[in-house]
């Protein structure tokens, strides 16, 4: 009985391995500039000329979203384990849970407001933001 107790532990901290290995992967995914292509705010298509003026940026942890000069930065964490993959962004507000698809150089993400409920799938709600990117090449 033990040697099946040890057994089942150590098959739980290699998943708990792997999950960690394949986070820290997408986070060093979704490192650099990305330009804003497609964008929905509490299912409001957001304007060409609007998105024009967004960009998004990961460093480290943190995602900067930047829209007409003004900077509003979040902690990221990311769950590649769940389907879909789930995100969460640490704000001053609370916590902003999500969900994303990272393509080599494309990314999309949904997610809540704070307290809000993680969407279901990639598009906007009310209370949500919907983002589609794609890398800014150097």
């Amino acid at each position: 009985m033990r040697k099946r107790c040890l057994m089942f532990l150590a098959a739980i901290a290699f998943v708990g391995a792997a999950g960690a290995a394949d986070a820290k992967k997408d986070l060093e995914g979704v490192q650099g500039a990305w330009k804003v292509t497609a964008a929905s705010r509490d299912a409001n298509e957001v304007s060409e000329e609007k998105r024009g003026k967004m960009s998004v940026t990961f460093e480290g942890n943190v995602m900067t979203l930047t829209h007409e000069g003004v900077e509003s930065k979040a902690t990221a964490e990311f769950d590649p384990a769940q389907k879909p993959a789930q995100l969460s962004f640490g704000t001053a507000e609370g916590k902003a849970p999500g969900i994303y698809e990272l393509a080599g150089d494309s990314l999309k993400m949904a997610w809540a407001f704070p307290g809000g409920e993680r969407p279901k799938e990639f598009k906007s709600a009310p209370q949500t933001m919907f983002l589609t990117l794609t890398r800014e090449k150097k």
